[in-house]
């Protein structure tokens, strides 16, 4: 079984099956990555819910190159092994391929959960992303 920090390596090579793996006793995260079209976003929750890290990262090589900055310098503030699920979102989540394990999400359906979670009481959502601004 591969961890998180064998992300890098996993989609330099096309990539590679990745299970996250919990650590007992230790404080469980849960990785959110958005690909747009400009930038990558990276959100890592507790298991509150509660925001622990967020970084964006701009896409300039390439959207597997900035994810993989994004996870590096996450994993050097967090141990991996308390990443114990991922998720991606985006116009750029087939960056991250089906095999690395990773849930998928529609944008808008990732957009929607966050904004209820944070603000229940919510009827109305507009959201512009890179590829469609002016």
């Amino acid at each position: 079984m591969k961890s998180i920090e064998e992300y890098s390596a996993a989609t330099e090579t096309g990539g590679q099956s990745v299970v996250l793996q919990s650590s007992s006793g230790e404080m469980a995260y849960y990785l959110g990555v958005d690909i747009g079209s400009v930038s990558v976003k990276l959100c890592l929750i507790d298991e509150t819910g509660s925001p622990v890290r967020q970084d964006v990262e701009r896409i300039s090589t390439g959207p597997r190159a900035a994810v993989s900055a994004l996870v590096s310098r996450l994993i050097s503030e967090i141990p991996a092994e308390q990443i114990i699920a991922a998720g991606v979102s985006g116009s750029g989540s087939s960056a991250i391929p089906p095999e690395m394990g990773w849930a998928s999400f529609s944008s808008s359906l990732a957009i929607a959960s966050g904004v209820l979670h944070t603000h229940p009481a919510a009827r109305t959502i507009i959201q512009i992303g890179g590829q469609s601004s002016l």
